[in-house]
């Protein structure tokens, strides 16, 4: 299964001719389908096909039908033109599982539409897995980032750690509130040493060097940017 998936399109019921992007991020990359919509009558069919470099054509065939009493059933059609014979069983379990998964999504969609619940996309929810993001060098020996999120702003961020066995977080002074919790191995300063699943917080105009004796992961949330003495860029410049 994907690690991430994403629809870009407008947000609102595609007309016949008009194109929408769907993207899967994965492990190996970003594999991507652009569709173009082939038919529209509402309430109750919507028509998209794609081309792909794996598989061929596809066209996906969505049909509801207005079964009275509040209820509808609703139908989607995955067909490959150039598919030389049918799906085994197998495949075909596996599209059912796919499939499974979309109505439960397109249900809970349309139950928080409902409920007053939607988000215009500014404000929706972003989804994050560290895993599918490479480690990113620092200007500190040993210590490599990734910054789950950032507002250049503010300056606020949430910055992932991974510092090797002796590396060293340079003096630098606190300009706000810091939150570290330590995932792996230890962190310490002359102020105490945490372990793996501890939690430290520090005050705006605190001032230490930071190190891990052993090798560390740590998830730290920035108020703002760290000052360092001898002027060195913070993680997110």
């Amino acid at each position: 299964m994907p690690a991430t998936h994403e629809i870009v399109s407008d947000d609102r019921p595609l007309r016949a001719g008009e194109s929408f992007d769907e993207r899967w991020a994965t492990r190996r990359g970003e594999v991507g389908l652009a569709w173009r919509v082939t038919a529209r009558t509402d309430p109750s069919l919507w028509v998209a096909e794609t081309e792909t470099p794996f598989t061929g054509p596809i066209v996906a065939r969505y049909e509801v039908t207005d079964l009275g009493d509040d209820r509808c059933r609703y139908v989607r059609r995955i067909v490959n033109p150039a598919r030389p014979k049918a799906p085994t069983a197998e495949m075909i379990a596996r599209i059912d599982a796919e499939a499974e998964v979309c109505l439960a999504n397109i249900k809970a969609n349309i139950e928080t539409r409902h409920r007053g619940l939607w988000n215009p996309p500014e404000l929706r929810s972003r989804y994050v897995d560290p895993d599918e993001m490479d480690w990113q060098p620092s200007d500190f020996p040993g210590i490599e980032t990734k910054v789950l999120w950032s507002d250049p702003k503010t300056g606020r961020s949430t910055i992932l750690f991974k510092l090797a066995a002796g590396a060293v977080v340079p003096a630098h002074e606190h300009v706000d509130v810091e939150q570290t919790w330590v995932l792996s191995g230890s962190f310490e300063d002359h102020e105490g040493k945490a372990l793996a699943g501890h939690y430290i917080w520090r005050p705006a105009g605190n001032r230490h060097e930071a190190r891990s004796v052993d090798g560390a992961v740590i998830l730290a949330f920035f108020g703002a940017p760290n000052r360092f003495e001898a002027g060195s860029r913070f993680y997110t410049d």
